[in-house]
């Protein structure tokens, strides 16, 4: 089977941002979402892992910064955080 597919004016996406968190103090190399959905984790060249509520996705992103959606750091990594993975497995 074939099908033609019209072509593409250009490769790129355009993508518009839901939400802008801020904490980190540079770069941010990786993020995962918590089993839920309700929970994000970003890891950065700051050596932190920043804990974030997930904003409703209807959220205006002109909206102000609200400062709320910062859970938590958690800090203490002697050099950048690669990456991440989330288990919702309690011990």
């Amino acid at each position: 089977l074939q099908k033609t597919a019209p072509a593409k004016k250009s490769a790129s996406l355009d993508v518009e941002p839901i939400y802008t968190f801020r904490a980190h103090r540079g770069a941010v190399l990786s993020v995962v979402m918590s089993s839920t959905g309700e929970q994000c984790f970003s890891g950065g060249v700051d050596g932190t892992i920043q804990c974030w509520n997930t904003p409703n996705p209807n959220i205006d992103p002109y909206d102000s910064y609200d400062p709320s959606m910062l859970r938590g750091a958690l800090c203490g990594h002697t050099d950048t955080v690669w990456g991440l993975v989330y288990s919702s497995a309690h011990q």
